[in-house]
């Protein structure tokens, strides 16, 4: 929540303060999100949890090579950075929506939930 917080920060506000706000949330979170979900990959899935993992930091590779190019080709097209921030808090939105769907997945396979 405070990525999407310190993503959308700078679109509302267009000061520096928000900006220098937007790279501290974002960047102190980012590395724990990657930790966290390598570590629920692991607990998840401990039978191949490293085809998992790799899966998933290639994606993050490939997503740092292409967001930057996306983000810089809008910015170009209309004049400010504000839609490659909004695109990027959607995406995370529907990350966490995938996220909320593999938690309750998970819950009615094991059992855990009641009828």
């Amino acid at each position: 929540m405070l990525q999407l917080i310190g993503i959308l920060l700078p679109v509302f506000s267009g000061t520096l303060a928000a900006a220098i706000a937007s790279a501290l949330l974002f960047g102190l979170t980012f590395i724990g999100i990657v930790s966290l979900v390598l570590t629920m990959v692991g607990v998840r899935y401990p039978a191949h949890p490293a085809q998992i993992m790799a899966r998933l930091t290639v994606g993050y590779g490939i997503a740092q090579i292409i967001a930057p190019v996306v983000a810089g080709e809008l910015a170009e097209l209309r004049g400010t950075f504000d839609d490659s921030l909004l695109l990027v808090g959607a995406i995370m939105g529907l990350g966490l929506l995938c996220l909320v769907a593999m938690e309750r997945m998970a819950g009615r396979g094991s059992g855990r939930e009641s009828a």
